[in-house]
């Protein structure tokens, strides 16, 4: 019986639509998470793609031996300039995606959201944070 209220407290009906900031906030997370986890996978591939040796230990070969040698803070080093661009960067694609989905479903009088509108509202979502970070973007590789 507890399923049958943890269903129906879900609804999709019954739910309210999360503030700006939520989204927002949600992004920010998404992206300062991602670039805590995968870091250190690009830091080993680079070091792997940058190898000249003949002899290849694999991508947790490579680990290990950036560990061993260097410390697992070596995986980290750098880190700071990606963080701080990535946090707006996926916080405005959550909020751009929620504006972008609202947008659209009221334009086109659609009370839930289908394939066309979500590939829509993904495509401007991708736009906006493409037009907000691009500038950016520039500033670090210049």
């Amino acid at each position: 019986m507890a399923s049958i209220s943890t269903k129906a407290a879900l609804a999709p009906a019954d739910r309210k639509p999360l503030p700006f900031w939520a989204n927002f906030t949600a992004g920010a997370i998404a992206g300062v998470t991602e670039i805590l986890i995968m870091y250190p996978l690009d830091v080993v591939k680079t070091r792997m793609q940058l190898d000249t040796s003949k002899k290849s230990v694999g991508l947790v070969g490579s680990f290990k031996s950036i560990i061993a040698e260097e410390g697992a803070g070596r995986l980290y080093r750098g880190l700071g300039p990606p963080l701080l661009l990535e946090a707006p960067k996926r916080a405005v694609k959550f909020a751009a995606n929620d504006f972008w989905s609202k947008t659209y479903m009221e334009l086109f009088n659609k009370k839930k959201m289908d394939q066309n509108l979500s590939f829509l509202t993904g495509c401007s979502a991708g736009a906006t944070e493409s037009f907000v970070v691009v500038p950016f973007e520039l500033v670090k590789i210049k």
